[in-house]
């Protein structure tokens, strides 16, 4: 039953949460044993119905089984990965972390801010600048 359970979970979320788990671990093997402990410690819970509920959840949860590791965390970014120092904003690896937990974990940046411990309204200024950059790392011909 647990094992099914544990499918399940993985089938609505695995991506996803793979996906938040390599921004924030940056490395494969890591990243792999955090969605495993994440999804296997989901199992044991009680099952919520609602499934963005759930992915916000098991983000907050792969979050905090990060932030707690430090050896989980990368002792070199990755240049491409980070992003420009911002005065009175996240740090890079909290920027990381809130933009996997606003596009992955189904949070609203109000609640990744909270979760990772910044200010709301810098995180929102934030997200925004950091996604305008990426827009405009994107050729013209390939905007949508």
């Amino acid at each position: 039953m647990r094992a099914s359970t544990a499918l399940a979970v993985y089938d609505h979320h695995g991506d996803a949460l793979f996906s938040l788990a390599l921004l924030l671990c940056r490395d494969v093997d890591r990243a792999v044993e955090a969605v495993v402990a994440t999804v296997t410690q989901a199992c044991a819970t009680a099952s919520d119905p609602m499934p963005d509920t759930k992915r916000q959840s098991l983000a907050a949860d792969l979050w905090r089984r990060y932030a707690a590791d430090p050896c989980a965390q990368p002792s070199q970014p990755d240049p491409a990965l980070r992003s420009e120092p911002y005065s009175d904003g996240p740090s890079g690896d909290q920027d990381q972390a809130l933009l996997g937990l606003v596009l992955f974990g189904c949070h609203t940046y109000g609640q990744a801010a909270a979760l990772v411990g910044v200010s709301a309204p810098s995180t929102a200024v934030h997200l925004r600048s950091v996604l305008r950059r990426a827009a405009g790392d994107v050729p013209a011909d390939r905007r949508v």
